[in-house]
């Protein structure tokens, strides 16, 4: 609902982007503190959308568990369009640190493994289900600590008239 939604909307004038570090993805910072910020695909400046908020997950994402990415709320930036603003991940994915070649150690592996597992379990336990569990969606703050991200918190994002349907993106 509009309420709702208004709710977590976040002002513009306390978000600050400081550096684009994937296509769709910048290191900011919303009052002092440092977060993540997604721009969404289809939500770009100048189109009409619609979105709604997931609320099976949106209080799981606010409740401060530490193998869930904290989410802040989202906001229509007039140079980027709709924005999602998290928590930032300074250490990145599990996928980027594979692609870096790094070979991982058996503690680090069980560490990771550890935390989602965590994760999971605090999600099921609420009776979410989190989907399409992959390399790209676990991400590491810069202690090594990993966290599940990438929840489809805003559920869609379509043209004005056109029907909203929740899209993903990893398999």
């Amino acid at each position: 609902g509009g309420n709702e939604i208004r709710k977590w909307l976040l002002n513009t004038d306390n978000l600050e982007f400081i550096d684009q570090i994937g296509a769709t993805t910048f290191k900011g910072v919303y009052k002092g503190k440092r977060v993540g910020i997604e721009t969404l695909k289809g939500c770009d400046k100048g189109n009409a959308y619609d979105f709604e908020l997931r609320e099976d997950i949106l209080e799981l994402m606010t409740c401060g568990h530490k193998n869930i990415l904290h989410f802040y709320g989202v906001c229509i930036d007039e140079n980027h369009g709709l924005c999602v603003v998290t928590k930032l991940m300074e250490g990145g994915s599990v996928q980027d640190l594979m692609s870096k070649n790094k070979k991982l150690h058996t503690r680090e592996i069980m560490r990771i493994a550890a935390d989602v597992a965590e994760g999971i379990k605090f999600m099921n336990d609420h009776g979410v289900a989190y989907r399409d569990l992959n390399t790209q969606r676990i991400l590491l703050d810069k202690h090594g600590n990993s966290c599940l991200g990438d929840m489809g918190i805003v559920a869609a994002c379509k043209s004005t008239g056109e029907a909203m349907e929740y899209e993903t993106d990893g398999y």
